[in-house]
C-alpha cells in the first residue's frame, strides 16, 4: 500500500518538460526506417518529456471534462508503440493493456525478437534493434526514470493486436487511449466502434492524432517543425511539390472538419484543437484550397463517454 501510495503522489511532484495491411501502421522502406532511426538518436529524453507532457495533459482535460481520475482502472492504450512510456505511467496506479500491430519489444529476449522478426518484419525489427544498440531507449527509460522516480518497471500486458479487430469482450475496460494512431487507418469511424465497443457503460476513451493539415502532416522525416529543409511547410499540399513527399507511414489524408464530424458522432463528445505557434499563420496565408484554421491545426483531440 506504501508504494501505491507514492506512486500516486508522483502526480503532484512530477517533472515535465516542455518542449508508430499486415504490421505495423508506419511501415516503410529500409532506407526511410534508417531516416526515422537516425531522428531518435541523442533525443531519447526529449522524446520522453514530450511522451510525459502528453499524458499529463490527457488526465487534466479527462479530469476537467467528465470529473474522472485515471487512478485504479482497467486501462487500453491502442497503438501503444516501442518505447511504452506513457503505458508504463499509466500502470503505475492502473491495470494496463498495451496493444499494437506491431510486436512491442518490452523486456524482450532472444525469442521475442524472433517473433518480432517474424510478425514485425527485417526493416522495423533493424530499427528496433539498432535504436537499442544506438541506446536511444537507455535514454529514454533515464528520463522517465527522472520523471517519476527509482521505482521497479510497472506491470504491462502486451498484446499484438489491430484496434480495427479488438480481441476483447464488450464492458472490458474503463478507459481507452491511443495517440497519434488513427489518423493511419482507412476507416477511423469503424476504429472508434470497437473502442467503444470495449468500454464499460460510463467508460471513457481519448484519441489524439496529427492533422494531415498540419505543416509537417504528410510525416516526410526531412519536413520538421523549426526546419522544413528542401521542401518547405505543407509540401503534400502545395502542388510544385507534392510529387516529391515520400510519407513514412501510410495516411488516410482527412481535413479537420471530417474529423470533427467523426468524434461529433461518438457519445459526450468534447473535441480539442490545439494550434501551433502563430508565427505559421503568415506563412499558412501562401497555401491555396486550405483555411488557415486547419492549415495550423498542430493537433486534434477528442474525448467521449459511453452511455450508461
Amino acid at each position: 500500500m506504501a508504494k501505491m501510495g507514492h506512486r500516486r503522489g508522483i502526480r503532484e511532484t512530477l517533472k515535465i518538460s516542455r518542449m508508430d495491411s499486415v504490421g505495423s501502421y508506419a511501415s516503410t522502406g529500409l532506407l526511410r526506417q534508417f531516416n526515422l532511426l537516425s531522428q531518435y538518436v541523442g533525443h531519447g529524453a526529449a522524446y520522453c518529456d514530450s511522451d510525459m507532457a502528453n499524458i499529463r495533459l490527457v488526465e487534466s482535460r479527462i479530469k476537467e471534462t467528465f470529473g474522472v481520475i485515471l487512478d485504479n482502472l482497467d486501462i487500453l492504450e491502442a497503438g501503444a508503440g516501442q518505447f511504452l512510456g506513457q503505458t508504463m505511467y499509466l500502470a503505475l496506479w492502473n491495470r494496463v493493456t498495451a496493444i499494437d500491430r506491431d510486436v512491442i519489444p518490452y523486456k524482450t529476449g532472444i525469442s521475442g525478437y524472433v517473433r518480432m522478426l517474424r510478425v514485425n518484419g527485417a526493416q522495423r525489427t533493424i530499427k528496433t534493434i539498432g535504436r537499442k544498440a544506438l541506446g536511444v531507449d537507455r535514454g529514454y527509460r533515464k528520463q522517465w526514470r527522472e520523471h517519476v522516480g527509482q521505482m521497479p518497471l510497472p506491470k504491462i500486458c502486451t498484446r499484438q493486436m489491430d484496434v480495427n479487430h479488438l480481441d476483447f469482450p464488450d464492458h472490458k475496460f474503463d478507459f481507452v487511449f491511443a495517440r497519434s494512431v488513427l489518423h493511419h487507418l482507412p476507416d477511423p469511424s469503424h476504429s472508434l466502434r470497437e473502442m467503444t465497443r470495449v468500454l464499460r457503460p460510463g467508460g471513457i476513451g481519448y484519441i489524439s492524432i496529427h492533422p494531415y493539415t498540419s505543416p509537417t502532416g504528410c510525416l516526410d522525416s526531412r519536413v520538421q517543425y523549426g526546419n522544413p529543409g528542401p521542401l518547405g511547410y505543407w509540401p503534400h499540399l502545395r502542388e510544385e511539390t507534392a510529387h516529391l513527399v515520400r510519407s513514412a507511414a501510410p495516411l488516410n489524408k482527412l481535413r479537420v472538419a471530417q474529423w470533427r464530424d467523426i468524434f461529433l458522432a461518438l457519445p459526450h463528445a468534447h473535441i480539442f484543437v490545439s494550434p501551433i505557434a502563430s508565427e505559421y499563420s503568415e506563412l499558412a496565408k501562401q497555401v491555396p484550397n486550405y483555411s488557415v484554421e486547419e492549415l495550423t491545426a498542430g493537433s486534434i483531440a477528442a474525448t467521449w463517454r459511453k452511455e450508461l
